[in-house]
């Protein structure tokens, strides 16, 4: 998506001649809620990486039946109007593999659809779990966390292979797949010579790469 849509998590990254970058627009259902009820203020020029937007934000001072309606167009989640704009951006062209990362699962959702068009095999790469995190994060409704169970489960019919960053999110999907389940961390390189032994009765070192 454009940086008006999500701010980059580093402004600084420039994609050299090896890849290509396609940036499109998106239908945010939210956005024109907010301007609908009159609640828009300046976005905070704090830099959030995609899907980690706080759930309710400015669209809690809308109405409720404001919210209940953008709630329900918001499935998977309130990226999913970047779906048109995807197909259209990638129309015509071919690819060996279609990978997306998950949150925000809209991605998932779009990843899916390229891949039968194009053929091409569909990669699904677990950051945090879906449906499970949906249920716990004020979804109250039975019928509605079912609903995402089946999105989920729709995805990974099609997936060929799936990563999960932690062991328990790979033996959790691994319930719901036929497909190849691998462990793929979050890790740390060095930029300069191997990690130096540690000295016995020396500290840990711990490196933190999540959000």
């Amino acid at each position: 998506l454009k940086p008006q849509y999500v701010p980059p998590i580093d402004p600084a990254l420039r994609i050299d001649g090896e890849f290509e970058q396609i940036a499109t627009h998106a239908v945010m259902p939210r956005r024109l809620a907010e301007w609908t009820s009159g609640v828009l203020r300046p976005r905070p020029t704090g830099l959030r990486p995609a899907g980690q937007q706080a759930a309710g934000g400015l669209l809690d001072a809308a109405g409720p039946a404001l919210r209940s309606v953008v709630h329900a167009i918001e499935i998977p989640d309130e990226w999913i109007g970047w779906w048109p704009f995807a197909r259209m951006a990638v129309r015509g062209r071919r690819f060996d593999v279609v990978l997306a990362t998950v949150p925000p699962y809209s991605t998932a959702v779009i990843a899916r659809d390229l891949a039968r068009r194009m053929r091409a095999p569909l990669v699904v790469d677990y950051r945090d779990p879906w449906t499970e995190v949906v249920a716990a994060t004020g979804i109250r409704s039975d019928s509605r966390v079912a609903l995402y169970r089946r999105i989920e489960n729709d995805v990974l019919a099609d997936a060929d292979l799936v990563f999960g960053v932690t062991p328990s999110i790979c033996a959790n999907v691994r319930q719901y797949v036929r497909c190849p389940v691998e462990l793929l961390t979050n890790g740390y390189v060095p930029r300069e010579g191997p990690v130096p032994a540690r000295p016995p009765g020396a500290p840990n070192v711990l490196t933190y790469a999540g959000s």
